[in-house]
């Protein structure tokens, strides 16, 4: 009963921050319409992952022993997107927080996605997540993710000129510069990857972890 409720309040705060998120962006003035505000909503890895980490904790909440609540528990699955929406914290701690300044709603919808839900999800995975299983050579697939969002992005940016991110707009910065920035960003991802396998070993399980991984 601790998992599930602990994995719905994860779920609540990631849905309230994209949900929030969302709205703002439908709101008028909307120049892009529906269709383009909603292909430009999921064009940032931050909604992406946040939306994902939604759906995981949800489904692993609602539903766990159904076939995706099962596979959102899977230690394996559970610590990828822990990774994916620490990356969405650190990036933005280290690299946007500075370049961005939001205001009202904004501003609440900006802490949600960016600080409150790392944190829990985070506090999640440290503390009652299943870890057991997890290997160093899980952690190569858990960097499809991001580096088939980073190639998204960047094909959709050399179609339209538009690219959500400063760090991977090609047209300012250049090729070089931003391949150097995506492949800097997997290559830590990575090796946070490793580092969370190697901690999970010393780490409670939780509950989660009464049942053997599969």
């Amino acid at each position: 009963m601790r998992t599930r409720l602990f994995d719905s309040a994860v779920a609540l705060s990631a849905a309230a921050g994209a949900g929030l998120e969302l709205i703002l962006s439908l709101a008028p003035p909307n120049p892009h319409g529906l269709a383009g505000t909603v292909i430009d909503y999921f064009s940032y890895f931050t909604l992406d992952t946040n939306v994902l980490v939604a759906v995981a904790m949800g489904w692993s909440a609602l539903a766990p022993e159904s076939g995706p609540g099962k596979f959102f528990s899977k230690p394996g699955v559970r610590a990828a997107v822990t990774l994916y929406i620490l990356l969405v914290a650190l990036v933005y701690h280290f690299m946007l927080r500075e370049i961005w300044t939001p205001y009202g709603w904004e501003k609440i919808a900006n802490f949600i996605l960016h600080y409150v839900t790392p944190v829990m999800m985070l506090s999640n995975w440290l503390l009652i997540s299943r870890k057991d299983g997890l290997r160093l050579s899980q952690v190569p697939p858990w960097m499809a993710f991001p580096a088939v969002y980073a190639a998204l992005v960047m094909l959709r940016g050399q179609l339209t000129g538009i690219y959500p991110y400063g760090f991977l707009n090609v047209a300012q910065i250049g090729w070089g510069a931003s391949l150097m920035n995506v492949a800097g960003m997997i290559l830590s991802m990575g090796l946070a990857g490793c580092v969370m396998v190697v901690a999970a070993r010393r780490l409670p399980h939780g509950e989660m972890g009464a049942s053997p991984a599969k």
